[in-house]
């Protein structure tokens, strides 16, 4: 029993210890670029589908950038909204003379990508950032964007976004956040992104000429992955901005079923990956957590207690360790409690939602997920 331990201890550690190192590397190579003397124009793209309760906020953020009122525009994409959202735009834009458009998808489009293409088909700008309206952005955010992206080249630059939430639902869902966030910025720190967010990025507009359907619109999910692997397969240059003023906060979901419901329209879209670095990653991950549920009856059935024990200890100090190389980062609060109590559940989480994922025809927002 103590060599099934021992392998998965050493495949875990050769896991996380690759994500830690390529997140110091990410930390390693930070440089304190200054904005571009030559100005850059961006578009700032925002879908959104019944949002009213979440868009003055927003509204509030964007009036609030640093970055030059002349050199940015924002283009709203109102998904069918039925609850107003579109007269706070509108107000809003009136009031404060805000450079920005509020463009509404016809009555043959529906979804996030549709509205995302629309955003982008209608932009002339040198680069496009996109986020969702639940977002919170720092005074710093598109200069922080703009002036990476710049200086790095990029054809997408990715960045970071966690989760925040009080309830009990939401506290989990912001620990989970904070460790995809380390796989993130893991993988792009070595040179081989497996993740992106749509809420946070930064894309050149002539690298998006060239690409057809790269967000799969047949698939209700998977925009930013789809997206990242497009150009992953055109080598493209794919950077990462860790700057503490790029983060971008995104609302957790508020009870369990829309979690649940969240993360099957997550996992709807993985049978889509090409088999690559993300499809690989997800492969080896899945065999992990699968790994740490099985020794479970394996290691009672053979009465080894301590070494189950000892087993589960070390996930939970070596998960703490990774996420606490990201939070310190970002200065980001979590209770301990809540990182010990995710990191014993996340197997059995992961396999509960898998399964749903795969059993269930779910629904976002009052419409079917298209697998």
């Amino acid at each position: 029993m103590w060599i099934f331990v021992l392998l998965l201890i050493l495949v875990y550690t050769a896991f996380l210890s690759f994500l830690a190192a390529g997140i110091i590397k990410l930390y390693q190579e930070n440089k304190n670029y200054q904005p571009p003397k030559t100005p850059a124009h961006v578009d700032v793209v925002i879908p959104f589908r019944d949002e009213a309760n979440n868009l003055q906020k927003l509204l509030h953020d964007l009036l609030n950038q640093t970055y030059p009122t002349s050199l940015f525009h924002i283009s709203f994409i109102d998904d069918h909204s039925t609850d107003g959202g579109d007269k706070i735009i509108n107000e809003t834009i009136k009031k404060h003379h805000l450079n920005a458009t509020l463009l509404h998808l016809p009555p043959d489009k529906k979804g996030k990508k549709e509205a995302i293409l629309t955003g982008l088909e209608n932009s002339n700008y040198e680069y496009v950032l996109t986020t969702d309206a639940d977002c919170s952005l720092s005074p710093n955010w598109i200069k922080s964007m703009i002036t990476h992206i710049v200086y790095e080249n990029a054809d997408l630059l990715l960045a970071p976004v966690i989760h925040t939430g009080k309830s009990v639902v939401g506290r989990l869902q912001s620990v989970e956040s904070l460790s995809l966030l380390a796989v993130t910025m893991g993988t792009a720190g070595l040179g081989i992104p497996v993740l992106s967010n749509a809420a946070n990025m930064s894309i050149s507009r002539t690298t998006l000429n060239g690409l057809q359907d790269p967000f799969k619109t047949n698939i209700s999910s998977g925009d930013d992955i789809f997206l990242m692997e497009a150009l992953k397969s055109g080598k493209n240059q794919i950077a990462f901005n860790v700057e503490p003023a790029a983060l971008v906060y995104t609302k957790a979901s508020e009870s369990w079923n829309k979690l649940i419901q969240q993360r099957a329209r997550w996992m709807s879209k993985t049978k889509h990956y090409r088999f690559g670095s993300s499809k690989l990653t997800m492969i080896i991950f899945g065999i992990i957590q699968m790994g740490f549920l099985i020794s479970i009856p394996v290691l009672i059935v053979n009465q080894a207690l301590l070494s189950l024990l000892f087993l589960w200890i070390f996930k939970i100090l070596y998960d703490n360790l990774l996420m606490y190389l990201v939070s310190s980062k970002y200065r980001v609060p979590f209770r301990l409690t809540d990182i010990i109590v995710f990191s014993a559940l996340y197997p059995f989480w992961t396999l509960i939602t898998n399964l749903f994922a795969y059993c269930t025809k779910s629904t976002w927002k009052g419409r079917p997920i298209k697998y």
